[in-house]
Parts: C-alpha cells; sequence; structure tokens
C-alpha cells in the first residue's frame, strides 16, 4: 500500500512538472522528482523497527514538496 501511495505522489508530481514554462525547468524538476523518489526508496528497503515512521514522514515531505511544486506552477502562468 505505501509503495503504490508513493509511485502516486511521484506520479502527480511528474504531471505537475509539466506545467514549467520551458524543457530545462521541466527536466530540472523531472530530475529532482526521480532523485529524491529513489533516496527514500532506498532509505524504506533498509527496513528496520523505524521503518513505518520514515516511510509516513517521506509520504508527509512529498505531499509537502508537490503543494509547494502546485503553487509554484500556478506563479509562473
Amino acid at each position: 500500500m505505501r509503495a503504490a501511495a508513493a509511485r502516486a505522489l511521484v506520479r502527480s508530481a511528474l504531471r505537475v512538472a509539466r506545467g514549467a514554462p520551458d524543457e530545462g525547468a521541466r527536466r530540472a524538476i523531472r530530475d529532482e522528482i526521480r532523485r529524491h523518489a529513489e533516496s527514500n526508496a532506498s532509505a524504506a528497503s533498509r527496513g528496520g523497527a523505524s521503518e513505518a515512521s520514515r516511510a509516513a514522514h517521506a509520504m508527509s515531505e512529498g505531499r509537502r514538496r508537490l503543494k509547494e511544486l502546485e503553487e509554484m506552477m500556478l506563479m509562473v502562468r
């Protein structure tokens, strides 16, 4: 379930990134989204007792970043 939610969050962020004004900005945003997704995936795969708290924090951080990205895209239109 967490993995599906994380993938959905990444897909949403990539969709929002399409609204960037030029190709260079879109590429930079996509690269940043993927870098963070990969980083969080590798951290979550380590397991351990705090895996659930790490995953919850990563999802919370991802939702916050998505909201910021959406607001930023609204400003550049």
